[in-house]
């Protein structure tokens, strides 16, 4: 497991409670590789981040417990049922301790519509997140690159203004 560069991250990272605030996107071939990891599916399993090269990823890090979080994941649901034919895959990352007993009770009166994986701190900590800057949001460009992070809240226009980008390329 890779962690990301210090640079990448000061490069990406906008500390903002501005969920409209840009974030910083360096244009083609800016970003890092995404680290090699493997997620934990809720389901049971693991796939691969570095198999699902060739789609534009939205990785959400969030957990039960952060209130910010929850209020992304009407937007989340949206996001995935308007852009999965356009080869987008959102992808939640659940930082809660307890891992997939606390969340699966959590989805019965939450559902989210998209890909849902159980976290841990060296997963976290390879994309330079922790769980007291939840919610963390990161793009992940076809090709494998971490495109734009936005630590904090943000907005279905923010994202979809990113994820345009990306799919043009």
């Amino acid at each position: 497991m890779r962690r990301a560069k210090s640079g990448q991250a000061a490069a990406l990272a906008k500390n903002s409670a501005d969920a409209k605030t840009a974030v910083a996107d360096g244009g083609a071939g800016a970003g890092d590789p995404a680290p090699s990891i493997s997620l934990q599916l809720l389901d049971g399993g693991t796939r691969e981040l570095a198999a699902l090269r060739g789609k534009v990823l939205v990785v959400d890090f969030w957990a039960t417990w952060c209130l910010p979080c929850i209020s992304e994941i009407p937007m989340f649901n949206e996001l995935n049922r308007d852009y999965k034919a356009r080869g987008v895959e959102v992808i939640a990352v659940s930082l809660d301790a307890e891992g997939a007993a606390k969340v699966r009770p959590f989805l019965k009166s939450h559902p989210m519509d998209y890909r849902q994986t159980i976290g841990d701190p060296s997963f976290a900590a390879a994309f330079d997140v922790s769980d007291s800057s939840l919610p963390v949001t990161l793009l992940i460009d076809k090709r494998g690159a971490v495109r734009f992070r936005k630590v904090g809240r943000t907005t279905k226009d923010v994202l979809e203004e990113e994820l345009n980008k990306l799919l043009n390329e």
